[in-house]
Formats: C-alpha cells, sequence, structure tokens
C-alpha cells in the first residue's frame, strides 16, 4: 500500500487532481489506509474542488472517501450537497437512498429518491438492489425479491445473490 502511494505521489504534480485522488480512494479501498494516506487523498480532493467548485465528481469522491472512513453522517451531508444543484444526479440518488435507509432509518425518503434515480435511467441492476435494500427495510419481502432478480438478470453479483437466498431460505 505504501509503494501504490508512492506512485501516486510521484504522479501527482502530472495528473488531474481527481484522478490521483480516485486511485488513492481506490487503495485505500483494497487495504485501510492509514491516517496520513487518508490525508494526501483529501488534499487531492481539495486541489480537484479548487479547479472545479461546482463539480459534482468531485463531492461524490470525497462522499466516497467518507464511507471508506466510516464517516455516514457526512456522506449523507455530501449527497444532499450534490442534489441540490444537481437534482438528477442518479448516484447521489442511489447513494443517499442506501444510506438513509440503511443507517437513519427513513426508508419512505429513501425509497422516493431511488425511484427517482430508476425513473431517470430505467432499470439499472445496482440501482435496482438499492431499491430491493430498501424494500427489505420497509417490509415489503416479495417488492424485494423481484428487485434482486431483475438486478441478477443483468449482472451477476454475490452480494445480490446472498440477499435473494436469504429471502427463500
Amino acid at each position: 500500500m505504501d509503494d501504490a502511494f508512492e506512485v501516486l505521489d510521484s504522479v501527482a504534480g502530472r495528473l488531474p487532481p481527481l484522478q490521483v485522488a480516485t486511485a488513492g480512494i481506490a487503495v485505500i479501498r483494497a487495504a485501510p489506509g492509514n491516517a496520513g494516506q487518508i490525508k494526501r487523498v483529501e488534499h487531492w480532493l481539495d486541489r480537484a474542488l479548487a479547479q472545479h467548485p461546482r463539480s459534482p465528481t468531485v463531492l461524490l469522491r470525497r462522499a466516497e472517501l467518507r464511507i471508506v472512513q466510516k464517516r455516514y453522517d457526512d456522506a449523507i451531508v455530501l449527497y444532499q450537497t450534490i442534489l441540490k444543484t444537481n437534482p438528477h444526479q442518479t448516484i447521489a440518488l442511489n447513494n443517499l437512498a442506501w444510506y438513509l435507509s440503511q443507517f437513519k432509518g427513513r426508508h419512505a425518503t429513501a425509497r422516493t429518491l431511488i425511484d427517482q434515480a430508476l425513473e431517470s435511467v430505467g432499470p439499472v441492476a445496482a440501482y435496482l438492489e438499492t431499491r430491493g435494500s430498501v424494500r427489505l427495510n420497509q417490509g415489503d419481502t416479495e417488492g424485494a425479491i423481484r428487485d434482486f432478480k431483475e438486478s441478477l438478470q443483468q449482472t451477476e453479483s454475490p452480494k445480490t445473490r446472498f440477499r435473494l437466498v436469504l429471502r427463500h431460505s
């Protein structure tokens, strides 16, 4: 992991900061990063935000870092910030729906958000999986199973298959 950050540090001046930060987040996702590595990713994200202050992509990456850090409330705020200026940003809709349902118990709000994402882009596997999870949290097992099955028809996902097996056992 230290080797990966040495490489990132060596290219940080030549590549866009968002690209370097995204790679840093991927490394931290693969193996938990230390405080210094997280600080470097924060620095790259700060530089990217300075270059592109209205970029939802930069805020999405910052939210992703907050999730890796298990700072879910901060990630929720970032997704809400994105949606204030980009109300149809489907990644933010999907992720906010997931975290509101899983960590805040705000299932009805989550359902509205994920339905908006699905209306916007159609039945995307990851979004169907989120809606299935929200439905489970709402007690709608049959609806959840339908969403999980439809998601699996598009993309094989061990996580979705596991959820489906649990509902059938």
